[in-house]
């Protein structure tokens, strides 16, 4: 780490202990509450700007949230005595600005960490800090991104048959939430949903869940805590349905009392834990300990607060703990990304369940590979294929063999966890999937060097299949990553996301009279990040400026 590296995170400790010290009463429940309320008031306001300063103050709300909050949470006494309050206009801008404040110190730790990544260098003038890229392409994990993004987009194009009338529903279906809208307090509302209602944006529920997360990291029969997955998955669609609900009645409120009930005082709920569980319980049939178990997988407390707070713009919880009986639930943690939250509070709580579901991924993963080949002189593998020549010992995770094109397509399959902006989590992915994949690529070549096309077919079991290789293909696939910005790429096989994977089968434009396994690898090959970043523009990276005390820190976009 070098001087400037030193001193700038020295200055940013100094600036998150000035966090809590600007509020120095012992009561943090008020200030805990409105944290929330800001990053849900300003999500849902920011978000649909496309300006390139309201995105600098949304990617501040995402990296200071979490930051700020922890200063304070450490300090809660549990105490389900919190009355519905307003707060006074200096006082939510004093929030406000320390939010904002704990955004610029979480983005300028993300710079220290882009260059202890070796993705950026910084260097020191007098009180002042200037960050660099260190290279043109910084941000090929993007297209990783586009794929993913690609994936979501095909979802809805298969559910427009539910999702086109629904939304030319909404529209009336938001008038019909003023009807059973009432004010209390003169501030605050409530509601009962009509079955009508409730059916409308149960589908909403739905249809949001389907197109906007990953619902498969693992199988609705895996177990957690003995509850099926597919139960968490189904409270997270009904998250949905409330969250989405509940904004709606939120903006029919404001426009009913014509502005005097506030948006910001209204959108993140406070409500009574055992009151929620006995609701949903006869909602759902489901038992209240189920309920209990299910529930808490969603929610932010004193004991998974430094597990879950320890990462940089992490994923925002849907429920936080505020008393033995109060919980908060917060906007932007239930519409973002739940999911990604709750697969990562299962491994914390149940890791032995957790392994045993990792352990059954294999098979999924094959079998959703293999179904992109519906052609039936496809002949695909079933399980794994271990591998035993003198000292060389490895496997290969799946294989398809095309009789017409005597192409054979050898896959290591990877499913490593995604990640968010941690630059540990990061060099996580990236040690435990390159050097493995280039071992196993140098193995699997070695292996068809020294063997024949008979040892071959027999090693696959396939030995009255297969008379004559004419190419073979070497594939890693990864679940979520596998293209990292400044990490080259073993080019003796084809490396692949599946997103990227999904995407490119996609583009096979007659899976059933082409050469499949040969032109997924030609697609996959012209089509990763480093041909793609000749062809499309990168998003740029925009210049930055943040202030602590006497000292000014910069982010110039070109490279050194």
């Amino acid at each position: 780490m070098s001087s400037a590296e030193i001193h700038l995170k020295a200055i940013l400790s100094t600036e998150t202990s000035r966090l809590r010290k600007s509020y120095p009463s012992k009561d943090v429940i008020f200030p805990l509450i409105e944290i929330i309320r800001s990053l849900d008031y300003n999500h849902f306001i920011l978000s649909h700007h496309t300006d390139s300063e309201s995105a600098f103050l949304l990617e501040k709300y995402k990296f200071g949230w979490s930051r700020a909050f922890a200063e304070f949470y450490k300090d809660l006494n549990l105490s389900d005595n919190i009355p519905l309050f307003l707060f006074n206009r200096p006082e939510r801008e004093w929030v406000d600005s320390i939010v904002q404040h704990a955004g610029s110190i979480g983005l300028c730790g993300q710079l220290l960490d882009y260059c202890k990544a070796n993705l950026m260098t910084v260097k020191k003038g007098i009180n002042t800090f200037t960050f660099r890229p260190l290279y043109e392409d910084i941000g090929t994990e993007y297209f990783e991104r586009l794929s993913l993004a690609f994936y979501h987009s095909v979802t809805g194009k298969i559910l427009e048959h539910k999702s086109t009338p629904l939304m030319q529903q909404l529209p009336e279906m938001r008038k019909k939430l003023k009807e059973i809208i009432s004010v209390i307090n003169n501030n605050f509302i409530q509601y009962k949903a009509t079955p009508e209602i409730d059916l409308f944006y149960s589908t909403f529920g739905y249809l949001y869940l389907m197109t906007t997360q990953v619902i498969d990291d693992f199988g609705e029969d895996d177990f957690f805590g003995g509850i099926k997955y597919r139960r968490y998955i189904d409270f997270a669609q009904d998250l949905f349905k409330a969250i989405i609900m509940h904004r709606d009645c939120c903006m029919a409120a404001e426009i009913k009392t014509s502005y005097q009930v506030f948006l910001k005082d209204i959108l993140t709920y406070a409500f009574s834990k055992n009151s929620f569980i006995n609701n949903y319980s006869r909602y759902t049939g489901w038992s209240k300990e189920e309920i209990d178990q299910i529930l808490s997988c969603f929610t932010l407390g004193k004991e998974n607060i430094d597990y879950h707070l320890c990462h940089p713009s992490v994923s925002a919880p849907p429920y936080i703990t505020l008393g033995q009986d109060t919980m908060m639930r917060s906007a932007y943690g239930s519409i973002d990304r739940p999911v990604f939250f709750l697969n990562r509070e299962l491994k914390r709580r149940f890791p032995k369940d957790y392994f045993n579901a990792v352990n059954n991924r294999e098979k999924r993963f094959r079998d959703q590979l293999y179904s992109m080949f519906p052609n039936d002189r496809i002949i695909k593998v079933n399980g794994n294929i271990n591998i035993k020549s003198g000292k060389l010992v490895t496997d290969i995770d799946a294989a398809l063999y095309d009789k017409e094109r005597k192409s054979l397509g050898l896959f290591q399959l990877k499913w490593q966890d995604t990640f968010s902006a941690s630059m540990k989590e990061r060099y996580s992915r990236i040690t435990n999937l390159i050097p493995k994949s280039v071992e196993w690529i140098d193995k699997i070549i070695h292996w068809i060097s020294t063997g024949d096309v008979n040892t071959i077919a027999r090693t696959l079991k396939l030995e009255s299949k297969i008379d004559n290789i004419e190419n073979i293909y070497l594939f890693v696939l990864s679940r979520n990553h596998v293209h990292f910005t400044n990490e080259k790429l073993d080019d003796r096989a084809i490396w692949a996301s599946w997103y990227q994977m999904f995407e490119a089968s996609a583009k096979i434009k007659d899976p059933t009279n082409s050469d499949p396994i040969g032109e997924l690898a030609a697609i996959l090959k012209v089509s990763n990040p480093e041909k793609r970043k000749l062809l499309e523009r990168l998003p740029e990276i925009r210049d930055m400026h943040f202030k602590f005390s006497k000292y000014k820190v910069s982010v110039v976009s070109s490279k050194i």
